[in-house]
């Protein structure tokens, strides 16, 4: 008998132990009835869709600090295709009644990562910012209520690249002896 409560004892314990070890957590969703409708299309006006990755970043100082699992996007029908698969993601270290800011980013899984998304010509883009206070694990996961829906999008150069890139023109127009300068000159004079 006194093996049997020792052992009662040490699981108890054990249980115990890992239950406050269990982080907050939100829960990524971006439709829920009522609460949440942020649908995530193409530019043509279509569904994300397959062969779209859904990740959340915590937003801090200037930083985004990526947080796991990653999603998908549903398949069940056209409608659901606009929207993630849900899933729980883990805030490592955070604590109940902690205020932090998150954004969802979705990109086209042959980049295989966002920062690879942003250097290449594939579709990606980050929501808006969603700040959400965390609760107890035991409470359920915090929704993301304030996510809007958004276009994914290949962004256009930057006005500085721009601009750039016209000095640069300008610069080997002008250059003395530039077989190129002199016809482009002769031409629009």
């Amino acid at each position: 008998m006194r093996i049997l409560q020792l052992f009662a004892l040490t699981w108890i314990t054990s249980m115990a132990g890992h239950a406050q070890s269990v982080h907050p957590f939100i829960h990524l969703n971006t439709f829920i009835d009522g609460r949440v409708n942020a649908p995530v299309s193409r530019p043509d006006g279509s569904p994300a869709g397959a062969g779209f990755t859904a990740e959340l970043v915590i937003l801090s100082g200037g930083h985004a600090t990526l947080l796991t699992p990653a999603t998908t996007f549903r398949t069940t029908s056209y409608l659901d295709q606009f929207y993630v698969v849900p899933v729980d993601v883990p805030i490592p270290g955070g604590v109940p009644g902690e205020q932090i800011t998150v954004a969802l980013r979705v990109y086209d899984t042959v980049a295989t990562s966002y920062v690879v998304a942003i250097n290449t010509p594939t579709l990606h883009r980050e929501s808006n910012p969603v700040t959400v206070v965390l609760r107890d694990p035991s409470e359920g996961g915090v929704e993301l209520i304030g996510l809007q829906g958004f276009v994914l999008g290949i962004p256009e150069p930057s006005v500085i690249a721009l601009a750039g890139l016209g000095v640069s023109a300008l610069l080997l127009c002008s250059r003395k002896g530039s077989q190129f300068g002199r016809r482009l000159f002769r031409t629009y004079r």
